[in-house]
């Protein structure tokens, strides 16, 4: 079985974003927010899907775009 995925170390600035990300009026960015967040609290993808209610692909996807975008994966593209 493989090791859980989990979001790497957050710097206080991607921190607060995350928090400020709770507060938004766009669905897309509350949950990626939630799910990172989440992550860096330690809980592995499996428990946040069940948490969140998406699936544990889903949570991957998020961690994986935050790796490779940083803040920018908060923003839906087209």
């Amino acid at each position: 079985m493989k090791e859980p995925l989990f979001v790497r170390s957050l710097t206080g600035i991607e921190r607060t974003a995350l928090r400020r990300g709770l507060r938004s009026p766009q669905a897309f960015t509350l949950r990626r927010s939630q799910t990172l967040l989440l992550s860096a609290e330690g809980k592995t993808p499996r428990q946040i899907a069940r948490q969140l209610g998406c699936s544990d692909q889903t949570v991957r996807n998020v961690i994986r775009a935050f790796e490779s975008e940083a803040l920018a994966c908060l923003e839906q593209k087209s």
